[in-house]
């Protein structure tokens, strides 16, 4: 049954000695089959909280700081109700659940594994930081400055390490492009983010393959043909696995007695004009209809990363190679050797 919106604020004793301060909204009550009635409730934790029995003035200040912060946070909230329930126009969405939207922009990346994961990874650490109640509003520069702290000296990783500077800064730079996204999608006016710096980033080694390493993956058989096929031909040409896992055949042209590539990005959303050797053109297979894949098959999986590496093995080749390295080192050194047919097929 519908009632007016009360909100109260309450207190909520710890074990650590602290007293949480919670806001509960009351919204009216149900009635069940047999006539009794439910109160209806919902409760909100503030990031506020008391010392309970305050041993000082410093401990007491903070109290009396924090106890007008959060009945701030109440005046707030009710406002909100009354806009909604008179029907006032409220600008701003500052109260969308950040999880959720961050959620959201992930789904839209799903189709770029190597992007999907980093993003996913990136709100597991700000739920571990914030929990999964945390709403636009709480978002400030100080909350923003906390996540960078927490990635430095507390987030671990799966085998329990501390995070590398390079992760703390991925992870970072995800969050402020969710909060970019966000004034760009009209929830918040502006980023809390714009002036906090994500962590230095440190060079990282890359490994790669020689010439004569990768004419024994070309001479080596791999159980999973379109994976061979797929790798040597990004090899060829730098294109990375995002964009020839879509790449379709409407986007592979004949131009100029040769073949060219072209197609949009996946990573920089840019028009790419990629012309083609007539070996790279052969690790394609027969061509097919203008929406068919290139590379049907081909799929992103830890299942198909291990056959990657059992391939190299096979040839002999030691080093951790993953798909990413195809892209990124082998095509300056096809640029340097395009005239040699540096595969054997």
């Amino acid at each position: 049954m519908y009632a007016a919106m009360e909100i109260k604020l309450i207190k909520r004793k710890l074990k650590t000695g602290r007293t949480s301060l919670v806001l509960e909204y009351y919204m009216g009550y149900s009635v069940a089959a047999n006539g009794t009635t439910r109160p209806q409730r919902k409760f909100e934790t503030l990031e506020y909280y008391l010392y309970t029995d305050p041993k000082n003035k410093l401990e007491r200040d903070h109290n009396k700081v924090n106890l007008e912060m959060a009945e701030k946070v109440k005046a707030k909230r009710l406002l909100a109700e009354q806009n909604e329930q008179y029907g006032f126009a409220v600008k701003y969405k500052i109260r969308t659940n950040l999880v959720e939207y961050i959620k959201g922009l992930i789904e839209q990346r799903k189709e770029s594994p190597g992007n999907w994961g980093n993003w996913d990874s990136a709100l597991k650490h700000l739920v571990a930081y914030a929990g999964t109640n945390t709403t636009f509003e709480m978002v400030d520069k100080k909350f923003v400055e906390g996540f960078k702290t927490y990635l430095a000296k507390q987030a671990k990783t799966k085998s329990n390490t501390a995070l590398s500077t390079n992760s703390q800064s991925s992870y970072f730079l995800k969050l402020k492009a969710a909060l970019n996204q966000a004034v760009e999608d009209g929830i918040i006016p502006h980023s809390p983010a714009m002036s906090v710096k994500p962590a230095h980033v440190e060079d990282v080694h890359r490994e790669y393959l020689t010439f004569d390493e990768l004419q024994r993956l070309a001479k080596t058989e791999c159980p999973y043909p379109v994976l061979k096929d797929a790798f040597l031909f990004s090899c060829l040409t730098g294109m990375r696995w995002s964009d020839i896992n879509k790449l379709t055949w409407a986007e592979v042209q004949e131009f100029d007695g040769g073949t060219r590539i072209v197609f949009r990005q996946k990573k920089t959303k840019g028009l790419e004009y990629l012309d083609i050797t007539d070996q790279a053109v052969r690790y394609m297979g027969q061509r097919g209809k203008p929406d068919e894949r290139v590379f049907t098959g081909l799929k992103y999986s830890a299942w198909h990363n291990l056959a990657l590496r059992e391939w190299c093995l096979e040839a002999g080749i030691t080093k951790h190679i993953t798909f990413h390295c195809g892209s990124h080192s082998d095509f300056s050194f096809w640029l340097k050797y395009r005239h040699l047919q540096v595969l054997v097929t």
